[in-house]
């Protein structure tokens, strides 16, 4: 893998490379690889791109992080703008369109939160 990514111009680094693997069989192996003699970590949980993984797939992580950023971005915007008292109401509305509103909707981009995605 390292000299294939070699090839292409681009650098693994290796300390910080993590496995996840994902699944809810009881019979899952744990895989192990080596990197230039170096053995990569098996975790349970990573961020990737933002998004929280886990290993047995739930998905409450994801959301809780995603609804803290959520409300910390309307907190950080409540004294600024929501009580300002020298910004009227359009401008308001402009801003809780363009950040809360679309951190919800970023929110609703999980879809439909099933039973099965919930920790047990």
């Amino acid at each position: 893998m390292v000299d294939a990514y070699s090839r292409a111009g681009l650098i693994v680094n290796i300390e910080t490379t993590e496995i996840l693997q994902q699944g809810t069989s009881p019979n899952l192996v744990p895989l192990f690889y080596n990197i230039k003699d170096c053995s990569i970590a098996n975790v349970n949980e990573l961020v990737y791109l933002g998004t929280v993984l886990k290993n047995n797939l739930y998905l409450s992580p994801d959301i809780q992080c995603r609804v803290s950023l959520a409300s910390s971005a309307f907190r950080r915007l409540s004294q600024r703008v929501f009580l300002n008292r020298n910004l009227n109401l359009k401008t308001k509305m402009a801003v809780y369109n363009a950040v809360c509103l679309n951190a919800t909707l970023w929110l609703r981009g999980l879809g439909p939160i099933s039973p099965s995605h919930q920790d047990p």
